[in-house]
């Protein structure tokens, strides 16, 4: 079989193509991934707003203390972390520019 030899510019220019190419696949794959951060978030805020809501109505005084800290505290900053990650990977912030 035959040596076959390739200018040194025709693997940078195969390169590059494949790399763009993985690029612009990343990028259409963190838009989905943004989709999902949004949606995770919301289905937890959901979650957490009923069990602590749950928590609240009982009658032991360390649950209603609990229910109201996740309610108060950790809802907003779990669910706004994930929503705003989300929301900026479906805005391409994340995105790599060529």
């Amino acid at each position: 079989m035959d040596n076959v030899q390739c200018h040194p510019a025709t693997y940078h220019s195969l390169y590059t193509i494949h790399y763009k190419l993985y690029i612009k696949k990343m990028n259409v794959l963190k838009k989905y991934a943004g989709v999902a951060w949004i949606a995770l978030g919301l289905y937890v805020g959901y979650d957490r707003v009923l069990d602590s809501l749950t928590k609240i109505g009982s009658e032991k005084l360390e649950d209603r203390v609990f229910g109201w800290v996740v309610l108060l505290v950790l809802v907003p900053i779990i669910v706004g972390g994930l929503i705003t990650f989300g929301r900026y990977a479906l805005a391409g912030e994340y995105s790599k520019n060529e």
